[in-house]
């Protein structure tokens, strides 16, 4: 017997697919991102519910939690109050217990619906459309999890509809990432950054980007062309973006809890694509001609190399007194 999670799960898709069909219609496709989002949500709400143990007032689908101590000191956790886990709480409770599913293009959809809320829509029919594409995959792999049959849990006629765009999204996409094949990577940042399709155009935001010479077999000479927009977006502010996407857990990770910078302004460039593990930009290719100290052989930050002595910063004072003395 159905939940009536999961009847609200799938009125809300069903709805979101109708209005999404009819992206000629700007307020269609707002509708569509509020009911197609909403309805993702409520699928992974009724995992978490189908994994919430019995009596526990569906513990993993509420947004608070409580333990409780019964007569014999043993420790049971209860869900509390009428409220539901938001998007963060599902991809916490998602990995606590063990479902493996990524729910990261859910953000592109999330900043989107909450861009229509809350403020207004600057993004354009396009970009929106893609947002959604882009979290067919999270749907499907909620109801597999859920297991059972899209086209019988969706009815026939949505499914069939997601099919369709779903098919030519993934087309295009193949087709962009494909123009980089004969490319020999130096980055294994940008290596990851094609395999995860965080190349994107920078004048219309679609991943549909890509190599305008599929023959060229150079980084440094790669020229991006989108598939969407036709645009020819800067090379150096593709590769920007893409850096920052691949190394923002790593970046974030240093800004919170310390520690070395995975990414810093290339001296050569000015670009933000000088990555520190590989002692290489990115963008231009510069490296450092010194990787340690001449002296101790601790290896040269950025700061170090700027100096122009090939020393670290102790060795470089050390030496600059020895010249003043």
């Amino acid at each position: 017997m159905e939940s009536d999670l999961l009847k609200n799960a799938v009125a809300s898709i069903q709805l979101g697919i109708e209005d999404f069909q009819r992206t000629d219609d700007q307020r269609r496709l707002l509708s569509a991102i509020r009911n197609f989002y909403a309805g993702v949500l409520l699928l992974c709400k009724e995992a978490l519910r189908r994994l919430s143990p019995p009596n526990s007032d569906e513990v993993h689908v509420k947004a608070k939690q409580s333990a409780l101590k019964d007569t014999s000191g043993n420790i049971t956790w209860v869900g509390v109050g009428k409220k539901t886990a938001d998007g963060t709480q599902i991809k916490d409770r998602f990995k606590t217990l063990g479902i493996k599913i990524d729910l990261s293009h859910l953000k592109d959809l999330s900043d989107a619906r909450n861009e229509i809320e809350h403020y207004f829509a600057k993004e354009t029919k396009d970009i929106m459309g893609v947002a959604i594409m882009k979290a067919f995959p999270i749907m499907r792999n909620v109801i597999e999890e859920l297991q059972e049959e899209p086209a019988s849990l969706l009815g026939r006629e949505c499914w069939d509809a997601i099919l369709a765009d779903t098919k030519f999204y993934q087309d295009e996409l193949s087709r962009s990432k494909d123009s980089f094949a004969k490319i020999c990577w130096e980055s294994d940042v940008l290596r990851k950054a094609h395999k995860e399709s965080e190349f994107a155009c920078t004048e219309c935001g679609s991943p549909l980007l890509r190599q305008k010479n599929p023959q060229n077999e150079k980084e440094e000479d790669i020229v991006f062309i989108c598939s969407h927009c036709g645009a020819e977006p800067e090379r150096e502010n593709v590769i920007e973006a893409a850096v920052g996407e691949v190394l923002l857990g790593e970046a974030y990770i240093a800004m919170t809890d310390g520690g070395e910078d995975p990414i810093n302004d290339c001296p050569e460039c000015g670009q933000h694509t000088y990555i520190t593990d590989e002692n290489r930009c990115a963008n231009c290719g510069f490296s450092m001609e010194y990787q340690t100290c001449a002296i101790c052989e601790e290896p040269l930050g950025l700061e170090d190399y700027e100096n122009g002595t090939g020393l670290c910063s102790y060795h470089a004072y050390v030496a600059e007194k020895e010249r003043n003395r």
